[in-house]
C-alpha cells in the first residue's frame, strides 16, 4: 500500500475540525525543531498540494468535499489575514495585527 499524497494532518484530524489555520499550527508543531522548514511558502505549498490530492485521489466523499471547500476558501482569502512565523524563538500563529503588536 502506498502512503497518501497529502499531509498527515488530514488523516490525524477529524474532517469537521479541518481549517487552514489548524493546518499551519500542525505544520509549526511538526517542524518546530527545523527552523529552516518554518517557511510560509513551504507550508502553503504543502497545504495546496494536500488539498488537491485529497480532491483528486481520496475515496472519502466527505474529505473530498471539505478539501474543495478549504481550497476555494484559501484561494479567496488574502495571505495577510493570518501570519505564521517564528519570533524570538517563539512560534506564533494569529491575526496580523496581533503579530505587529507582539
Amino acid at each position: 500500500m502506498t502512503s497518501p499524497k497529502w499531509h498527515r494532518y488530514f488523516d490525524d484530524s477529524d474532517v469537521s475540525d479541518w481549517s487552514i489555520l489548524r493546518f499551519h499550527e500542525a505544520w509549526i508543531h511538526e517542524n518546530k525543531d527545523e527552523i529552516r522548514r518554518l517557511n510560509y511558502q513551504k507550508a502553503n505549498d504543502a497545504l495546496t498540494k494536500s488539498l488537491r490530492s485529497l480532491i483528486n485521489d481520496c475515496k472519502d466523499e466527505m474529505k473530498m468535499q471539505e478539501a474543495a471547500r478549504l481550497l476555494a476558501n484559501k484561494a479567496s482569502t488574502s495571505c495577510t489575514s493570518y501570519v505564521v512565523h517564528a519570533r524570538r524563538n517563539q512560534l506564533f500563529a494569529g491575526p496580523l495585527n496581533a503579530c505587529l503588536d507582539a
